[in-house]
């Protein structure tokens, strides 16, 4: 039972720092807005959206048009299809309800070298996915800093993988960049490490 406190509390911190992030970056867009746990219910598929967010682009002069994300946070990521199912049913209920024809979907890990292997393993299926799924690994502790910081300068604490750039030989570097940015720990560590926050 205390793996999963401390799983409910990574996920905890991640949902606030990411609303955090979100907010300071986002805030002086048109019709800005944000939800945390969004309860959906659709045709019987019941759930909740970690974070949903939308704000309004000018597309010309005169007219704007709204634009849609889901977030899913999983601190373990320990079942990736059923990850990515969740993300396009959520995806799928904000068209659907929003008159939209798109939904921007986001994946959240951290930086774990377990996540880092159930993303390899996932890796030749990611392409075909969807066109507008994007994975981001994060470093919390990064994360927390960024947003101490005055103004937010950079994403030091997170590397973003657009699937559409994934093929089959290019994992490596994507690896690479998660190691040289944020570095790897284990879930063990990642769960030591917030245990007290």
């Amino acid at each position: 039972m205390e793996g999963n406190h401390v799983e409910d509390k990574i996920h905890r911190i991640l949902v606030n720092e990411f609303v955090s992030l979100i907010t300071r970056k986002e805030s002086g867009k048109k019709s800005f807005q944000v939800e945390i746990e969004k309860p959906y219910n659709f045709y019987g598929s019941r759930g909740f959206m970690d974070v949903y967010f939308s704000f309004s682009v000018w597309t010309s002069e005169y007219d704007s048009k709204l634009v849609h994300n889901v977030f899913e946070i999983k601190p373990f990521l320990l079942n990736f299809g059923e990850a990515i199912r969740q993300l396009k049913t959520a995806g799928l209920i904000v068209v659907a309800n929003r008159f939209s024809d798109q939904c921007n979907l986001r994946l959240i890990c951290p930086n774990t070298s377990e996540n880092m292997v159930v993303l390899k393993e996932s890796w030749s299926s990611l392409s075909a996915v969807n066109a507008n799924l994007e994975i981001l690994i994060v470093d919390l502790d990064k994360l927390k800093e960024l947003n101490n910081e005055k103004e937010i300068e950079s994403d030091s604490a997170i590397v973003t993988l657009d699937t559409k750039e994934v093929n089959e030989s290019n994992f490596g570097k994507f690896e690479k960049q998660v190691r040289d940015t944020l570095g790897l720990i284990s879930n063990q560590e990642a769960r030591q490490r917030y245990k007290s926050n």
